[in-house]
């Protein structure tokens, strides 16, 4: 499914489906689109005043990737 809204070939075999599962199925895949990603990427930067530069000759971009892997994949809180 795309990123923002899905097509209307997509929507169309959603509500035919009799997965039991496609609600959950929908949902897993919205969770590992890249708009997602991107979306939750620019809210946890924007909350924790991530930049790629944090200080003088201190790079943070090291961190930045952590916090976008982390997000791809689901990574726990703790």
């Amino acid at each position: 499914m795309g990123a923002s809204s899905g097509t209307y070939e997509e929507i169309s075999a959603f509500l035919k489906s009799r997965d039991p599962q496609k609600r959950a199925k929908l949902i897993d895949a919205l969770l590992m689109s890249p708009g997602h990603v991107s979306t939750m990427f620019n809210y946890w930067c924007d909350t924790l005043r991530a930049r790629d530069q944090l200080a003088e000759n201190v790079r943070g971009d090291f961190y930045l990737h952590y916090l976008k892997e982390s997000i791809r994949t689901n990574k726990p809180y703790d």
